[in-house]
């Protein structure tokens, strides 16, 4: 975990978007895939959002437990929420109600940025009592965090579906 909390306090928003980009551009140019969505866990969760409201040929943007803190890390230079407000897709986002990195009311930032788009429909899942990153095997210790990706994954992989196969 510390190396990887290292790791993401290096990342730089503008760099990572163009790298994300030059990525999207080889999957669509070079790999021919129509379609192609993102989904992100975390910080990627945050990228993830940044990335969908930045480049509209994204088919679909979910974002697991996105590491959106009260107060930005001095890394984040891009404001997560109003990237949110402008994607152009389906996106889900799906918080854990006892999240300790990132308050309710950053969730709601978001929920509400999703909610004021006009295009692409918004879902949002809580899941109550669940931690942040309550994805992670580690935490499944704890029969809430285990419950909330039991029932999120099949969702989540039920959106990608039928946002993908259209």
């Amino acid at each position: 975990m510390e190396t990887q909390s290292q790791w993401a306090s290096e990342l730089d928003d503008e760099s990572s978007l163009t790298e994300m980009g030059k990525l999207l551009d080889h999957m669509f140019d070079e790999l021919g895939c129509r379609q192609v969505g993102v989904i992100g866990w975390c910080i990627g969760g945050r990228f993830a959002l940044l990335l969908g409201g930045g480049d509209s040929r994204l088919a679909n943007v979910v974002a697991y437990h996105p590491t959106v803190p009260g107060s930005p890390a001095p890394n984040h230079t891009l404001d997560a929420t109003e990237f949110t407000a402008r994607i152009a897709g389906p996106a889900m986002i799906l918080y854990p109600g006892a999240d300790e990195v990132v308050p309710v009311e950053s969730f709601h930032r978001l929920r509400d940025a999703l909610n004021s788009r006009t295009t692409g429909p918004s879902i949002t899942h809580v899941y109550p009592g669940a931690g942040h990153g309550f994805t992670a095997r580690a935490l499944h210790g704890d029969p809430v965090n285990k419950a909330a990706t039991d029932l999120s994954w099949p969702q989540v992989i039920a959106f990608i579906r039928a946002t993908t196969l259209l």
